[in-house]
């Protein structure tokens, strides 16, 4: 099954991607996804996961924001967002 964002070629390129740990190409793809879907709550969080993996929490952060509000188990997002970026921050 594809998922209802991805297309599939564009999941095998996400898949490829993800596999190879490529957070750059794995970026690309998802803002380009987000421009066919701007609200889309999964693709925010996963530009903010590729921002936080590429080290730019300040832009992770800027993703993360747009959906803190609008996430019905925002909380539980919150928090691994706080997870996720620790060791981050913590190591500028």
């Amino acid at each position: 099954m594809v998922h209802p964002i991805y297309d599939t070629e564009m999941l095998k390129k996400a898949t490829e991607a993800y596999s190879q740990e490529d957070w750059g190409a794995m970026l690309e793809i998802n803002l380009s996804m987000l421009e066919k879907r701007p609200d889309d709550e999964f693709l925010l969080w996963h530009i903010a996961d590729n921002y936080v993996k590429l080290g730019d929490v300040s832009k992770a952060v800027e993703f993360a924001g747009k959906i803190k509000d609008s996430v019905v188990h925002r909380d539980d997002i919150m928090l691994k967002a706080s997870q996720i970026t620790k060791p981050v921050v913590e190591n500028e």
